[in-house]
Parts: C-alpha cells; structure tokens; sequence
C-alpha cells in the first residue's frame, strides 16, 4: 500500500472504531498484510488524535503490538478508551467504578481458534505471505 491508500483506509476505519464497529473492523484489518496492517493503525492513531482535538468526548484509540521470534512486529489489539466522568460525591457506587472504560474493537487473525501467543503470531506471518503472494500472482498475471 503506498501512502495514498493508507490514509484513505485509516479515514474509514477511524470512523467505524470510533462508532464501535468491531466487525468490520477486524474483518478489514485482517485482509492486509502484517505490514499494512501497522500502517494503517498507526495512521488511525494520529487521525484519531487529531478528531479528539476537535471533540474531547470522542474515545482514545490506543492499540498494542507484539513482537515474534523473528523481530517482526504484529498488531495484537485495538481498543477504544472512554473516559468514565461520572464520579461523583453524591453517587458514592461511582467511586469503585474503573477510571476508563475500554470497548475492543479489534481481533487478530484467527485469534478464537489458535490464541493470540506465538502460534498466533506464526499464523497471522503465514497468512500475511499468502496474501503478498496472492498480489504478487495476480500483478504477473496481468
């Protein structure tokens, strides 16, 4: 993906994290190659904090990363964070409530059958090589 496509991708996704759509999502995020899959989410991270700037009450992206035996850096996880402001004196139950609340939006390949440890982690490279292959079959096909 060159950088064009990236952010236009981010754009969109951006929206539908923001809204909570983990479906689409995940599923979007996990046709890209590992590499893409980065890009785009660290792209989604600034436009996210850009819209913030903008609106305060929209939620904080912020997204964790793993990395494997071979140094390659995977996407582990998503996540929307929602500041909780309902603490308050005369609602004494708020007071043990999380500071934050925390809304997943996003699965790794594969992540329900194989776990998201090392096999998870050599699964999603294997899937991400199938697909640059794939790319790479069809560009010599045409």
């Amino acid at each position: 993906m060159d950088e064009r496509e990236v952010a236009e991708r981010a754009e969109d996704l951006v929206a539908k994290a923001e809204a909570g759509d983990k479906s689409a999502l995940t599923e979007e995020l996990n046709q890209m190659t590992i590499e893409d899959r980065l890009a785009v989410v660290r792209q989604m991270d600034q436009i996210n904090a850009q819209h913030r700037q903008d609106n305060a009450n929209l939620p904080d992206l912020q997204f964790g990363t793993t990395t494997d035996a071979a140094g390659r850096e995977h996407l582990a996880d998503v996540q929307m964070v929602t500041q909780n402001d309902s603490k308050a004196w005369y609602k004494p139950w708020t007071w043990f409530q999380a500071s934050e609340y925390k809304t997943d939006v996003y699965d790794p390949p594969k992540e329900g059958t194989v776990g998201n440890g090392m096999l998870g982690q050599a699964v999603d490279g294997i899937l991400s090589r199938n697909r640059q292959l794939a790319e790479i079959e069809r560009e010599l096909g045409r």
